[in-house]
């Protein structure tokens, strides 16, 4: 891992709860570029229509809008911005793309990994699964399907960059978006991440695990990302 790393990993289960509110501002429109993304590089996953499990809606849109920011605003080469949206991404092509970027990303940028979608625990309940867009309703499809945090945090730590920004809007939980349903019925849903160990001053860690990801209120998008 390089030197002065600094990885900012939001292992998200988030509660979209709040007050309601009639509209939310725009996030799909170009703001001011800034250029300073000019040795980064990207993996965006964003999967709302998934093939046997239930949809996310909105989560290509978001996976969208921060494309547009990474490339329009922050001026990230649009080759070096890798997006996998609904059936594109499966496990092989997220691992793909993860490797590709950590190869790409210059000295001194960010390497950038946004994930959009459902996430399960692993059996053992050590780590989460980042569900690709195949992932069949069965606890072995999660497992095949699936792709492990510490899989792609592994792979993120192969760059020259010197920061890593990774987000995973998604609860691995393993219920849908309202905490009601189980991806998998009759398998026990359990929140894996309670406590990461992590290097003191390298990493910084945001999480809730006692929360599911949901909709923004009134508004077909998650909220984390949104």
């Amino acid at each position: 891992m390089t030197a002065g790393l600094r990885l900012v990993l939001p292992i998200v289960c988030l509660l979209a709860a709040g007050a309601a509110r009639a509209t939310w501002p725009s996030v799909s429109t170009e703001l001011p570029a800034t250029g300073i993304g000019a040795n980064d590089a990207a993996v965006i996953v964003g999967v709302t229509d998934y093939a046997f499990l239930p949809k996310i809606p909105g989560a290509a849109d978001n996976a969208t809008d921060w494309f547009r920011y990474l490339v329009k605003t922050r001026g990230v080469p649009q080759e070096r911005v890798h997006m996998l949206r609904n059936i594109d991404a499966t496990a092989e092509t997220i691992l793909e793309a993860v490797d590709r970027a950590a190869s790409e990303v210059q000295p001194g940028g960010a390497l950038w990994f946004l994930f959009i979608g459902h996430g399960a625990p692993a059996p053992d309940h050590a780590d989460g699964l980042v569900l690709g867009a195949d992932t069949q309703v069965s606890e072995k499809s999660l497992v095949a399907r699936g792709v492990p945090q510490k899989a792609i945090l592994e792979r993120l730590e192969q760059g020259r960059h010197a920061q890593a920004i990774v987000m995973f809007d998604a609860c691995f939980s393993g219920t849908t978006g309202d905490g009601k349903l189980q991806l998998v019925p009759g398998s026990q849903a359990t929140v894996p991440v309670r406590r990461v160990e992590v290097a003191a001053g390298r990493s910084s860690i945001f999480s809730a695990s006692d929360q599911v990801a949901g909709p923004l209120p009134n508004h077909d998008r998650p909220a984390f990302s949104y």
